[in-house]
């Protein structure tokens, strides 16, 4: 179940925005410029002065602002102006979603996993230092009053309910339990009546987090975990979703920052939703958060398409954005198999899940339970699988979680992947080749990270980030400050032929390359020192 509103809903969309004599775009600020630069820039595109677009900073990290524009203006104009980087229309998202059935006794989907084998070694809840993990969930409208979920909604100590008042100067007032995009305030239950926000959130939530060992209704994936919502209302759109990473991304930022004492320790984002058919160089903006977000330790959890679609050839969003930092999940049924109806991809897509059919919370009453089918059911599964490997207790991973947020975010990520149980009806269809186990996926955990010096499991060099991603002109690399040095850079394209060969000489924290000369395409970026390589897939746009 991913979010989709289909391509009519698109033209909708943009039919009313011509109509109305406006559109709006998200639009990515070039590194280094400020809001002033973009207004003293439109002269270059030939707008006159009288019709300057709008704008409204959505996302701080990234440099990314939503700006409203009169209509018949085109990207290629608005790229003239110089200050800006990227500029892609704000559409709509897609709900990918099933309709329900009635409640079942029972969730199947834990045994296929070996979730209560898991259990056995961690319930989740807390590292080894007892940092409290929490799992961001994005999505349209959730029960906070289920009884489910009540108590695991993680709530902003900072702020003061219901007081009008930006307390902990994050830029939103009575944020207590997340982002609400609609309300801007703690309120993120579901009301159909006025919202039209139906059931979606709730019952990914209850998946990934709904309380267990409680002796009501399902247990999640998560026992004693928190979950930081960011809640849409109907009609969501790119813009909403890009606000709703820059909240969680500056939790977690804090967190780090200030050693525990403020923000949130966000492991994982689940976002069960995207655009089907969208290619990932058509979005560099959308594609380029998940870099950043990884290189302050948070992994995003995203469902593919409920569509039978070879991603890799005819595209989705954010499926096949190329940071090693997002997950990827279709969906399974009882039989491990891949649901027919649920998107593959042999590049793109990293595991299956399952999702056709499992019982979760609902939005109906604060008691309400029914069966839940899609890509969507199964990619919070995967969050909260995620969660559950933060959460194991060993001293040596609690000290690296802490100390090595990137790379710690990549062990959990190479612990999913390298576990799964591998069926034939996966193999060629997605990285791994297989199904979610998370019981496996701990006991390989183990081998990495308790009882020995963690190393690097990805790279050798281990690449901080790369941004923007997909590039245009240029892109930064950053390196974790244990692996700089003298680096040579070079760019394999699809077809393994080396196109760019280039020895950079010393390397900090950050470097900047020029791509004003590579052609467009899919690239493998490879720094080597000596006999030591890092790599990182990018995209380049022309």
């Amino acid at each position: 179940m991913k979010i989709t509103y289909a391509l009519t809903s698109i033209l909708f969309f943009l039919t009313f925005l011509c109509a109305t004599g406006q559109s709006e775009w998200i639009i990515q600020l070039k590194n280094g410029a400020t809001v002033k630069d973009l207004s003293s820039g439109w002269p270059q595109t030939y707008l006159r002065s009288h019709i300057k677009p709008a704008i409204e900073y959505i996302a701080p990290h990234f440099q990314i602002l939503k700006l409203t524009a009169p209509s018949g203006i085109d990207k290629n104009t608005l790229l003239k102006n110089p200050a800006i980087l990227f500029a892609e229309l704000n559409l709509p998202l897609e709900t990918r979603a099933s309709p329900n059935d009635p409640l079942l006794t029972q969730q199947w989907h834990l045994d296929n996993i070996s979730a209560p084998k898991a259990w056995d070694q961690t319930i989740g809840g807390l590292t080894f230092n007892k940092d409290t993990v929490v799992l961001g969930v994005i999505d349209l409208g959730f029960l906070t009053t289920h009884d489910d979920l009540k108590n695991r909604i993680w709530q902003n100590r900072a702020e003061i309910p219901g007081n009008g008042i930006d307390d902990d100067g994050n830029g939103y007032t009575d944020d207590v339990f997340g982002l609400s995009i609609r309300y801007k305030n703690e309120k993120h239950t579901a009301d159909n009546a006025t919202d039209g926000l139906g059931n979606h959130g709730t019952s990914v939530a209850g998946l990934m987090c709904g309380e267990a060992n409680n002796r009501l209704g399902i247990a999640g994936i998560m026992w004693n975990s928190k979950m930081m919502l960011g809640s849409f209302s109907a009609n969501a759109n790119i813009g909403d979703l890009i606000e709703c990473f820059n909240y969680m991304l500056d939790q977690r930022i804090r967190y780090n920052a200030s050693n525990g004492k403020q923000g949130a320790f966000v492991v994982t984002i689940n976002y069960s939703g995207g655009i089907s058919f969208a290619k990932a160089e058509d979005y560099p903006i959308w594609c380029g958060m998940y870099d950043k977000m990884g290189s302050a330790g948070i992994l995003n959890c995203g469902a593919t398409t409920n569509k039978l679609v070879d991603v890799d050839d005819e595209g989705d969003m954010p499926s096949t954005c190329p940071s090693e930092f997002l997950v990827a999940v279709t969906n399974t049924g009882r039989d491990n198999k891949r649901i027919t109806t649920a998107g593959y991809g042999l590049k793109h897509i990293d595991l299956g899940a399952p999702g056709d059919g499992v019982s979760s919370t609902h939005s109906a009453s604060n008691t309400t339970y029914q069966l839940f089918t899609g890509t969507s059911a199964a990619t919070p599964v995967v969050a909260g699988a995620v969660g559950l490997l933060y959460s194991y207790p060993c001293k040596e991973w609690g000290d690296f979680v802490r100390a090595f947020p990137a790379e710690s975010a990549r062990i959990v990520k190479k612990s999913l992947l390298a576990s799964v149980d591998k069926n034939s009806d996966l193999t060629g269809k997605t990285v791994s080749g297989g199904r979610l186990n998370i019981a496996r996926a701990i006991d390989t955990l183990k081998k990495y990270a308790c009882n020995r010096t963690i190393v690097s499991t990805v790279d050798q060099i281990s690449i901080r980030g790369i941004y923007p991603n997909p590039a245009k002109n240029y892109i930064q690399i950053e390196l974790d400050g244990n692996h700089t040095g003298d680096f040579t850079i070079q760019l394999i394209n699809a077809a393994g032929q080396l196109i760019y060969n280039k020895y950079a000489g010393h390397i900090g924290q950050g470097y900047r390359l020029d791509l004003a000369k590579v052609p467009q395409g899919i690239y493998l970026l490879q720094l080597s020192n000596g006999s030591k390589i890092g790599t990182k897939k990018i995209i380049i746009n022309p």
